[in-house]
């Protein structure tokens, strides 16, 4: 997992959102799946689902989530969907035979930004071990526990520092 703070506060259509671009040594059919598909799904992103047709029902697997319809799906390239109380969009694009990966996370409380920049940069950091052939332990990332996860309480500070936002848990 990279220790370079990527995460970026913007303003995406008028709202706060983080934004967070990684490249990725996967092919785009590759880290396609690794974003819809339920059993990849599990071993890095915060709330797992499964994909069928433009639906994502969620799996129960991690918070609590509404089932939600894909707002824009244009596979292998692009998905936006709803999550919690903002959306996220995933864009994908073939880059020097791997993936860039851009992840814009649009919400309503920027007072959040240290704190969901921290786990997302955990959870895209368990995306890249697992793209390598190194999946992590779900516990390693995701808190399941109820305790942070570890390195979440550092990079929340930083994150904190870096983007002006409250740390916060």
């Amino acid at each position: 997992m990279s220790d370079e703070l990527d995460g970026e506060l913007i303003q995406y259509e008028g709202r706060p959102a983080l934004r967070f671009e990684r490249i990725l040594a996967a092919p785009i059919e590759r880290v396609w799946r690794a974003l819809t598909e339920t059993d990849q799904l599990r071993a890095w992103h915060p709330t797992p689902y499964r994909l069928d047709g433009r639906r994502l029902a969620f799996t129960g697997e991690g918070p609590s989530m509404a089932d939600v319809d894909a707002i824009e799906l244009d596979p292998p390239h692009l998905l936006v969907h709803a999550w919690d109380n903002g959306v996220l969009r995933w864009e994908l694009a073939e880059q020097d035979g791997g993936c860039r990966l851009v992840l814009t996370h649009v919400f309503e409380d920027p007072g959040t930004s240290a704190r969901d920049a921290a786990g997302w940069h955990l959870c895209l950091g368990a995306l890249e071990a697992q793209l390598a052939g190194e999946p992590l332990a779900r516990a390693q990332f995701s808190g399941d526990d109820g305790a942070p996860p570890p390195g979440w309480e550092a990079l929340n500070a930083r994150y904190a520092a870096r983007l002006g936002s409250p740390a916060n848990g």
